[in-house]
């Protein structure tokens, strides 16, 4: 029997864990230092589920994901679309999305990088050295929302992450995510994506209204 009461945090920590690194073990954590990340789950487990009832998420999106994530290939798939090395088609950084620029031309590090920093500081979180990520890349952002959602520390920050910065690149991420991937694990979670995100961003606006 599914829980009656799925914690939003949760839906945030599965979306984090399902775009993380393959190759990442668990005990690697977060670049966030007062975050950690537990080992990827299953998106057929039912927290998985849960989170998908919680959200009002097409169960069929979850099907789908959870088919194709045992097929072969992911890691690979991983480090083509987003790690390299040269120039990958799907940069998971915001600053590559926030302009009219295609993200060919866009400019790591950019101002949203430094506006989720300050974000992140203003909940009590910092960055530690970790190879690869940056403030704004997207496991990095859901990963700060599911701590500032967890532990219900700056419910204005939390606001502020999804509607000012997840909710508004992450759509066009997902759109190239759709167009470039060969690994139906990667096409499912594109497509599911903006829609938990979507759901998400109600919940949070809901939380924002009552504090």
């Amino acid at each position: 029997m599914l829980p009656e009461t799925f914690p939003i945090w949760a839906t945030a920590q599965l979306l984090a864990e399902w775009w993380s690194d393959p190759f990442d073990e668990p005990a690697a954590g977060s670049p966030l230092v007062q975050a950690s990340r537990e080992q990827r789950s299953d998106p057929a487990s039912a927290a998985a589920v849960a989170a998908a009832v919680r959200l009002g998420i097409d169960p069929e999106k979850i099907i789908a994901l959870a088919m194709a994530t045992d097929t072969p290939g992911l890691a690979d798939e991983h480090e083509r679309l987003f790690v390299g090395p040269g120039r990958v088609p799907c940069p998971p950084y915001e600053s590559m999305w926030m302009d009219d620029a295609p993200p060919e031309r866009g400019i790591m590090m950019g101002s949203a990088a430094g506006a989720v920093l300050n974000l992140y500081h203003r909940a009590g979180l910092t960055m530690r050295p970790h190879p690869g990520e940056l403030p704004d890349h997207l496991v990095v952002e859901t990963e700060a929302l599911t701590w500032c959602l967890e532990r219900n520390r700056g419910p204005a920050v939390a606001h502020a992450l999804i509607t000012e910065h997840l909710a508004r690149w992450v759509p066009r991420f997902c759109a190239a995510v759709q167009t470039a991937a060969r690994h139906p694990y990667y096409q499912a979670l594109a497509e599911l994506t903006p829609c938990w995100i979507d759901a998400l961003a109600h919940h949070v606006d809901a939380r924002a209204a009552h504090s």
